[in-house]
């Protein structure tokens, strides 16, 4: 093997990494998670409603855990994940278009089922691909990387959505939708297939 096929390789691997913890970081960034029961009460849901949809989220997710794995088997882990991300997009636009009770009964359900679609694949697609060029026995030094990159996107997207809700509701699920449509975009480009086995 080449100098240059190994140069490429290295430079590819570096690349899709980068891709990774770029989804990682739009993927996690959840301008509605601080301030999303404000938005709810806003519409004019009680508290029993509020409630109900969360538990629907909860058990949306939880029935939906069993069929996205065998999706994700049949289909793959990628788009498994690619789906996820369209369904939190569609989710965010959802609730700027829509305000009665029962249109948020089937949005909430996507939800769970858009976590569920992602739970676990995200995971198994970077081992997967560390395992491809030989470097799996970086993992746990990588998902580190990517669950501080998760922590610091969530935070800093619960800052900043509080303050485009003073500038209006829309700014903060359509900020959500883009940032879920982003990591879309960087998954979309990730790729498997690499020719040269590194262990670096």
């Amino acid at each position: 093997m080449s100098l240059s096929q190994v140069s490429i390789g290295r430079y590819m691997n570096r690349y899709n990494l980068l891709l990774f913890y770029l989804y990682q970081f739009f993927s996690k960034a959840s301008f509605q998670r601080g301030i999303f029961i404000l938005y709810l009460t806003e519409l004019g849901f009680s508290g029993a409603q509020i409630g109900t949809l969360q538990a629907l989220l909860f058990w949306s997710n939880l029935l939906s855990e069993v069929p996205t794995g065998i999706f994700g088997d049949r289909y793959g882990r990628k788009l498994s994940v690619i789906t996820g991300l369209a369904l939190f997009a569609v989710n965010g636009i959802g609730q700027v278009l829509f305000g009665g009770f029962l249109p948020f009964l089937v949005i909430y359900a996507l939800q769970g089922i858009a976590f569920a679609f992602c739970s676990g694949s995200d995971e198994a697609m970077i081992y997967d691909y560390l395992k491809s060029i030989g470097a799996e026995s970086k993992y746990i030094k990588v998902q580190s990387r990517l669950r501080a990159i998760g922590s610091l996107s969530l935070g800093t997207a619960m800052c900043v959505g509080g303050v485009l809700q003073g500038y209006s509701w829309k700014a903060v699920y359509c900020s959500y939708s883009l940032a879920m449509l982003a990591g879309l975009m960087s998954i979309i480009f990730f790729s498997y297939s690499c020719s040269v086995l590194l262990h670096y």
